[in-house]
C-alpha cells in the first residue's frame, strides 16, 4: 500500500486518510508467451489514466492532465530511449528524472509489481507515442 504524504516523502507531520480500500487485482488478460505480447496503445492509455493501483495519471501529467508529483511525460519518447523508459517503469528509483534527483528517492512503486506483462507492454506502447 502506498499512501503518499506531501512531496516525495520529505514532509513531516500527521496525515489522516479516509475511504482507503484494498483491492485484489487479477490480471484481465490471458497469460501468453513473452514473444506473443504486443503492446496496445489504446489499452496503455487507459491503464495510464484509470488503473486503480498503478495510478500513473495521479502523479504524471500528459497534455496538461494529471498530477504534479512526478515529471510530466509529454515528449518523453523524443527525449529518452525505449530502454530508459522501461527501466524507469520497473526500477523507478534507480535513475531519477532531471530536477527530481534532489529528493533522493522516488515514491513510484515498480510497475512490474502492479502490472502484468501485457499491461506493462501496453503502457510502454502508449508512452512511446508521447513524442
Amino acid at each position: 500500500m502506498n499512501c503518499l504524504f506531501g512531496g516525495w516523502g520529505q514532509s513531516k507531520g500527521r496525515a489522516w486518510y479516509d475511504d482507503v480500500s484494498l483491492n485484489e487485482l487479477n490480471p484481465i488478460y490471458q497469460k501468453t508467451k513473452e514473444q506473443e505480447i504486443i503492446g496496445r496503445i489504446g489499452d496503455g492509455k487507459e491503464i495510464f489514466e484509470k488503473h486503480l493501483s498503478a495510478g500513473c495519471a495521479r502523479c504524471h501529467k500528459v497534455g496538461g492532465q494529471g498530477g504534479d508529483v512526478g515529471p510530466p511525460l509529454d515528449g518523453i519518447a523524443s527525449r529518452k530511449t525505449k530502454d530508459y523508459i522501461y527501466e524507469s517503469l520497473i526500477k523507478p528509483g534507480q535513475v531519477l528524472a532531471k530536477g527530481y534527483e534532489k529528493f533522493g528517492a522516488s515514491p513510484m512503486p515498480p510497475m512490474d509489481i502492479l502490472l502484468d506483462k501485457q499491461e506493462l507492454a501496453d503502457v510502454m506502447s502508449y508512452l512511446l507515442t508521447l513524442k
